[in-house]
C-alpha cells in the first residue's frame, strides 16, 4: 500500500480472506492493524480456506467484488489500480476492460503439484481454465520468479499477453526480533560453518533443494 500510494497519491483498499480460525483470532489481526499505513483501509472477507473450494467459490465471489468495485468508481468518478494474488481474485476483474487495464495479477505458483489422485486432476483442470483466461485477458501478470513464469507458460499452454513483472516474497525483518541474537549464538558455536535459514513452505516452488 506504501508503494501504490507513493505512486498514485490515493487510497488502499486492502480486501483480504480470512479462513475461520483467524476470524476466532481476528482481535489480534485488529491490533496488528493498527500500524498500518495511514489512508489505508481493511475489509476482511470469511472464506472455508481450502484451496479447491477458493478456486471454485472464488471466481464468483471475484466477479462481484468487480462489479462493486466498477460501480463505485463510476459513481464517485475514480481511477482504480487492482493487485491480486491467485487467478481465482483476478478472473472477475479481467470481464470488465475498464477493470483489467488496470489490474496486476500474481500467478504464485502451480499449487496443484501439492495435491495427489483425482483431486490433483480436479484442481489441475480448474486452474488451467482459470491460469489461462486470466494470462490472456490482465493488463499485468506477476509472477516470484521468471523460473516460474517460464513453468507456467509450459504448463497452462499459453503465453501472457500484457506486461510481466517479478514480485519476489518479501520478508520484513522489522517482525523478526530474535533474527540477531540467533544469529550471534549459531555464529559462536560453529564460526567455520555457513549459517543458512528458510522460511516459508516445503513446496518445491520455493527452491528449498536449491538452498
Amino acid at each position: 500500500c506504501k508503494e501504490f500510494r507513493r505512486m498514485y497519491k490515493g487510497d488502499c483498499l486492502i480486501m483480504a480472506q480470512i479462513g475461520i480460525k483467524q476470524l476466532i483470532s481476528l482481535r489480534k489481526y485488529r491490533k496488528q492493524l493498527k500500524d498500518r499505513p495511514q489512508g489505508t483501509s481493511v475489509l476482511f472477507i470469511p472464506v472455508i480456506q481450502h484451496p479447491l473450494l477458493l478456486a471454485i467459490t472464488g471466481p464468483f465471489l471475484s466477479f462481484l467484488l468487480a462489479l462493486c468495485l466498477l460501480i463505485y468508481i463510476s459513481i464517485r468518478k475514480k481511477k482504480a489500480y487492482i493487485y491480486t494474488r491467485d487467478s481465482w481474485n483476478a478472473i472477475g476483474f479481467t470481464f470488465f476492460s475498464q477493470l483489467r487495464k488496470k489490474i496486476i495479477a500474481k500467478i504464485p505458483s502451480t499449487s496443484e503439484d501439492d495435491y495427489k489422485g483425482l483431486a490433483k486432476r480436479l484442481y489441475a483442470a480448474l486452474l488451467n481454465l482459470l491460469d489461462r483466461a486470466v494470462l490472456s485477458k490482465a493488463y499485468c501478470i506477476g509472477v516470484p520468479s521468471y523460473l516460474m513464469l517460464k513453468e507456467i507458460v509450459l504448463r497452462r499452454g499459453i503465453i501472457p499477453v500484457g506486461r510481466v513483472i517479478q514480485i519476489p516474497p518479501g520478508i520484513n525483518f522489522k517482525n523478526i526480533n530474535f533474527k540477531e541474537n540467533v544469529i550471534m549464538r549459531a555464529r559462536r558455536r560453529n564460526r567455520d560453518k555457513y549459517i543458512i535459514g528458510f522460511i516459508g513452505s516445503l513446496s518445491w516452488w520455493q527452491g528449498v533443494d536449491i538452498l
